[in-house]
């Protein structure tokens, strides 16, 4: 077990990491799951990539514009590695929310679903989508009550039951205010048995453990990159290619 003394010289060295406590060195900086600070080593390679390699991506045949694509590509088939995925499977939004919002309005108003399972301990963002759409189109929405900031398996799979199908079911893997890991493995088990779609807010969840897509069973998954130590202003899409397909 690490001694205070060693724990204290570890994060001082993985301080030095971000140059913002070189210019605060008085900061005690606790809101992570808000927003990551950022590494030197992600604000070098932004200022290396407007200073040597701008250009629009997917727009131009130039070497510099080609050069821009190459990068941008590589960077989707990193975000794969990194949670498990195709590179086919990823799509780049600007954040969770907006993730979120493109699959409750795509997916919400496609004609192909007759309700919506949200758990009550959700992020506005990953509920009212899914609230606003069925308010519009009249279709049902089911909350998942919680109990002492935790999701009881036995309420899940009881509004899954008696929900209208075919359904989605959207919940985050780690809540933002409550520090709570839902079972959610187990949920998409259940929800795929009952002819369910499973969508995973991975915002929490994926800064703080190793995710597989492939493995989890998940048709879609939901993260931002500010809150893994990335620049704001980008999200990520993961979702199966059939799925992806019928958007």
């Amino acid at each position: 077990m690490s001694s205070v003394r060693e724990l204290d010289e570890y994060f001082e060295k993985l301080k030095t990491d971000f140059p913002i406590f070189s210019e605060r060195p008085d900061l005690v900086y606790l809101d992570n799951a808000a927003t990551t600070q950022k590494p030197l080593a992600v604000i070098e390679k932004l200022k290396n990539f407007y200073t040597e390699t701008n250009a629009n991506v997917h727009r131009a045949v130039y070497r510099l514009a080609e050069e821009s694509t190459m990068l941008y590509e590589d960077a989707r088939k990193t975000v794969a590695d990194f949670v498990g995925g195709k590179a086919t499977e990823v799509v780049f939004t600007k954040g969770t929310t907006e993730s979120l919002n493109m699959l409750a309005y795509s997916l919400g108003l496609s004609g192909k679903y007759k309700s919506f399972v949200v758990p009550l301990f959700e992020h506005h963002s990953n509920f009212v989508p899914w609230q606003r759409i069925a308010h519009i189109t009249g279709l049902k929405f089911y909350p998942v009550k919680i109990h002492g900031g935790e999701l009881s398996l036995e309420d899940v799979e009881a509004v899954v039951k008696s929900c209208e199908k075919p359904f989605i079911f959207s919940m985050t893997g780690l809540t933002n205010s409550l520090g709570y890991r839902p079972p959610f493995e187990a949920i998409v088990e259940l929800v795929h048995s009952a002819d369910g779609l499973f969508v995973l807010d991975g915002a929490q969840l994926i800064p703080h453990e190793a995710f597989d897509f492939k493995a989890s069973g998940v048709d879609f998954l939901a993260f931002s990159g500010h809150k893994i130590l990335g620049p704001t202003g980008i999200g990520v899409l993961v979702g199966k290619k059939e799925l992806l397909e019928q958007m």
